[in-house]
C-alpha cells in the first residue's frame, strides 16, 4: 500500500528500521504507538519528515479505528505547523519578498508530503470499524481540518446502504457550509441507494451558500434522484453564469436529454414524460437526446474553448522563455514566421478579455521564475480596465523558469486575505491556467540554480487551498513540452475542463 510509495531517500536509519519492523510485526498497537511518537517529537518539519512518513507507512498495515484516530491526531499536528508557515509565506509574497518566501519551501514541502500521505492512507482503509470511525471523525465531527474531511469523507459509501440514513440526517442538520458540503459529498458517493435521502438533498438547493447549492446539484445526479428534476429546473430560473451551466449539465446527465438552458422547455418535457421517467429512468425518455440549436442554449465566452462564465475570473499564464517557441502548423495571418506560443496566448487572451461581461471581475497573474500581477485586487471588466490589462500583458517581460507552485500560491492568495479561511467567500471563483513546460524551482541553498519541481507538490498545494472546489480550475497545456498529465490532473481535481494544444 502506501509503504511502497515512500521514498527511502527521505527516511533516516531509525525510520527505515521502523518501516521494516512494521512489515514483520504487523501489530496494530505498535503502529499506533509509532505514530504517536513520530508526531510528538519536536523539530523542523524537514528534520522529522522521514520518521513521520515511515510511521504513516507502518500505520497503513493496521487498518483499524484506533489507527484512524492516531492518523487524525497526526494530521492535526501537521495542520498546526502548516498554518503559520503559510501565513508567513503569504505575507512575504504580498510585500514582494518572493525570495524570502522561497526559503520556506523545504518546510512547506515536507508538511505537504506528510499530510498527503495521511490522506492517502485513510482513503485506502476499508475495515468496517475504520470506515465507521472515518464517518464519526470526518463527516459527523467538526474538529478536523477541512482538507482531511473533504479528502476522505466519500469513504463512508463503503459502509453500504446502512450509512444512508445517518448521512441524510447529516445533510439535513448541518449548520455550517463545510459540514453541509461534506455530508452531501459523502451521500453522493453512496450512489443510487441514497436516492431515498433525495428530499434532504433537494432542500439544500435553496442553501444561501452557492458552493453548497452546487454540491447538492451534483449529489442529486450521483444518487440518481429522478424526482428532483423539477427542483433542478427551478434553479435554472435562479442561478446565473457558471452555476446555471452546471445545473443544465446536471439535468442532461440525470435525464439523458439535451434540451438547452431554457427552464420552460425542461418543464414542458417534465409534464409530458416526468412520471414515466421517475418510474424507469433514462431509458423511458420518449424523445432522443439531440443537439440543441443556438436559440435553445446561451453561448458563453471562452478561453481556448474553456468556459469563462464565473463571476470572478483569474488568468494564470506562463510567461517563461519557452513561450517564444513557434506553434507547430500555425501561422498568423500575413505573418512571415510561424506564430509563437506567446502570440497564440495573446490572441486567445485578448479575445477572451473582450468577451467578459461588465458585471464580471478579472485579474491576471503572469509567471516565469517570479510572479507578475496586473492588479492587487480583482477589477471590473469595463472597456477601460480590459484595455489596460491587455496592454500590460503584451508588455510583460519573459523570464527563465516555470514556477507553477509560486503562481498557484499567488493566485489563491488573490482569492482573499487567506483563502484557506474563506473557502465559501472567495474573491475568485474561476481560474484559467496555462503552461507550456515542466514546473521548476530554485533551491534556497543555491538560488542561482534552476531545477525541476515536483508536480505532486503543486497539486498538493492546490488541494490544500481549494478543498471544496470553491475555485474551478480550467487548464491548458500548450505545446509539446507541456507536462500534460499534471495540467490535466489540476483541472480534474478542481472541477474544471482541460485542453491540450500542440
Amino acid at each position: 500500500m502506501f509503504r511502497d510509495m515512500v521514498d527511502p531517500r527521505r527516511l533516516g536509519a531509525s525510520a527505515v528500521a521502523l518501516l521494516v519492523l512494521s512489515g514483520t510485526a504487523g501489530a496494530q498497537g505498535d503502529a499506533v504507538r509509532g505514530l504517536r511518537r513520530a508526531f510528538a517529537a519536536d523539530g523542523q518539519p524537514t528534520d522529522v519528515e522521514g520518521v513521520r512518513l515511515a510511521a504513516i507507512a507502518a500505520a497503513a498495515t493496521a487498518d483499524a479505528a484506533e489507527t484512524v484516530d492516531a492518523l487524525c491526531a497526526a494530521y492535526l499536528r501537521c495542520d498546526g505547523e502548516l498554518r503559520p508557515l503559510e501565513r508567513d509565506v503569504s505575507k512575504r509574497m504580498a510585500t514582494g519578498g518572493a525570495k524570502l518566501a522561497m526559503q520556506q519551501r523545504p518546510q512547506l514541502d515536507s508538511l505537504l508530503r506528510v499530510t498527503t500521505a495521511i490522506e492517502r492512507t485513510l482513503a485506502a482503509f476499508s475495515a468496517p470499524a475504520s470506515l465507521e470511525q472515518i464517518v464519526v471523525r470526518c463527516v459527523e465531527g467538526r474538529e478536523l481540518p477541512p482538507q482531511l474531511r473533504a479528502a476522505v469523507c466519500r469513504r463512508a459509501a463503503l459502509l453500504g446502504p446502512r450509512a444512508v440514513p445517518r448521512l441524510g440526517t447529516a445533510v439535513r442538520d448541518a449548520k455550517r457550509p463545510d459540514d453541509a458540503w461534506i455530508a452531501l459529498a459523502a451521500l453522493g458517493a453512496c450512489g443510487r441507494p441514497a436516492h431515498v435521502a433525495g428530499a434532504e438533498v433537494e432542500a439544500r438547493l435553496a442553501d444561501r451558500t452557492p458552493l453548497v447549492r452546487l454540491r447538492a446539484v451534483r449529489t442529486l445526479v450521483e444518487i440518481d434522484h429522478r424526482a428532483g428534476v423539477p427542483a433542478l429546473v427551478a434553479r435554472l430560473d435562479a442561478e446565473q453564469g457558471r452555476a446555471h451551466r452546471l445545473v443544465v449539465e446536471a439535468l442532461e446527465e440525470l435525464t439523458g436529454m439535451a434540451l438547452g438552458d431554457s427552464a420552460e422547455r425542461w418543464r414542458i418535457w417534465w409534464q409530458a414524460e416526468g412520471e414515466t421517467f421517475v418510474r424507469v429512468g433514462r431509458a423511458a425518455a420518449a424523445q432522443p437526446a439531440r443537439p440543441v440549436d443556438a436559440a435553445q442554449r446561451t453561448e458563453t465566452a471562452t478561453f481556448f474553448g474553456l468556459p469563462q462564465d464565473g463571476a470572478a475570473i483569474l488568468y494564470v499564464l506562463d510567461r517563461s522563455n519557452s513561450m517564444k517557441t513557434p506553434v507547430a502548423g500555425r501561422r498568423a495571418a500575413g505573418a512571415a514566421a510561424a506564430e509563437s506560443r506567446w502570440e497564440r496566448l495573446l490572441a486567445e487572451t485578448d479575445a477572451a478579455l473582450d468577451r467578459l461581461r461588465p458585471d464580471q471581475t478579472f485579474n491576471i497573474v503572469a509567471f516565469g521564475d517570479e510572479n507578475m500581477i496586473w492588479c492587487d485586487t480583482m477589477q471590473r471588466a469595463t472597456p477601460e480596465r480590459v484595455a489596460a490589462a491587455k496592454a500590460w500583458l503584451h508588455e510583460a517581460p519573459f523570464q527563465l523558469g516555470t514556477n507553477v507552485f509560486g503562481a498557484l500560491d499567488e493566485a489563491f492568495a488573490l482569492g482573499g486575505p487567506n483563502l484557506q479561511d474563506r473557502y465559501f467567500d472567495a474573491a475568485v471563483d474561476t481560474m484559467l491556467f496555462l503552461s507550456d513546460g515542466h514546473p521548476t524551482r530554485r533551491d534556497p541553498a543555491t538560488p542561482r540554480s534552476l531545477g525541476r519541481d515536483d508536480p505532486e507538490l503543486c497539486l498538493a498545494l492546490a488541494r490544500r487551498r481549494n478543498p471544496f472546489g470553491s475555485v474551478t480550475i480550467h487548464a491548458v497545456a500548450l505545446g509539446r513540452g507541456a507536462l500534460v498529465a499534471f495540467v490535466r490532473e489540476l483541472a480534474s481535481e478542481h472541477g474544471g475542463q482541460f485542453r491540450h494544444e500542440q
